[in-house]
């Protein structure tokens, strides 16, 4: 097995930082981290320890905690718990419910203290892997609109997403092309149709559940008519043909 002698490299510290062969270590350095972990390359140079200076710094968490050791928070005695229940193989049934009374009070009062600051004021209308905060809405909306849960607190949000389907806010949202397909981007319009009708379903089922329709202006939008729009999405009635 090839074994690179790093100590024949040690040299280059001596060398300009901007010395080709100083450059070069570097960078192999630097792909040996992302390879390997920093503590395993830095031990695999210990017979030149002063080429240290030549690795990335070590990463760490980008938070930090209330106190020196982060032990003394409500939110550290919960999770510990919620541990305890996962090593300890207790039912799953049992977890979620413990989840759902303990842990879903604590995650909601956090979106309405830190709300503003993760976006939820923001009116965008696309939903896609590099932005959630649509899909986000629908599913805090579901707390209003089904569970009841604090309305005051998540009523905002079910709010929003019938801003989205209704309001100008949404530059057109609902806006549809021959054949009922809905337009979203001109480009890769497909993932953008494709992910509006998961949520169009989505909301769809939680309206039914609630017993309750969207208001657009005065136009009652039923459930009914919500899933009408996603199902053409996956085909249309002439000659039964996908679209």
């Amino acid at each position: 097995m090839f074994i690179w002698p790093w100590e024949e490299w040690a040299y280059v510290l001596d060398l300009p930082k901007w010395s080709p062969q100083r450059v070069f270590v570097q960078e192999v350095l630097e792909r040996e981290v992302r390879l390997s972990y920093w503590d395993k390359v830095k031990q695999s140079i210990e017979n030149a320890p002063c080429l240290e200076e030549l690795l990335p710094p070590k990463s760490g968490p980008n938070f930090s905690f209330g106190s020196e050791d982060g032990k003394e928070s409500n939110e550290h005695a919960l999770f510990g718990k919620l541990n305890s229940m996962v090593k300890g193989k207790s039912p799953v049934r049992e977890i979620i419910s413990w989840i759902d009374e303990s842990l879903f009070p604590m995650y909601l009062n956090y979106i309405k203290v830190n709300g503003q600051i993760l976006g939820d004021a923001e009116f965008d209308n696309t939903f896609g892997w590099d932005n959630k905060h649509v899909g986000a809405r629908i599913l805090l909306s579901k707390e209003f609109l089904v569970q009841r849960y604090t309305p005051g607190e998540v009523h905002f949000y079910s709010l929003l997403v019938e801003t989205c389907l209704c309001g100008p806010n949404c530059n057109g949202y609902l806006l549809v092309i021959l054949g009922g397909l809905l337009f979203k981007m001109s480009d890769s319009n497909m993932q953008y149709v494709t992910s509006t009708s998961f949520l169009l379903l989505t909301y769809a089922k939680y309206l039914t559940s609630a017993h309750t329709i969207v208001n657009c202006g005065g136009i009652a939008v039923t459930p009914k008519r919500l899933r009408s729009i996603a199902k053409k999405q996956v085909g249309k009635k002439e000659k039964n043909t996908l679209i």
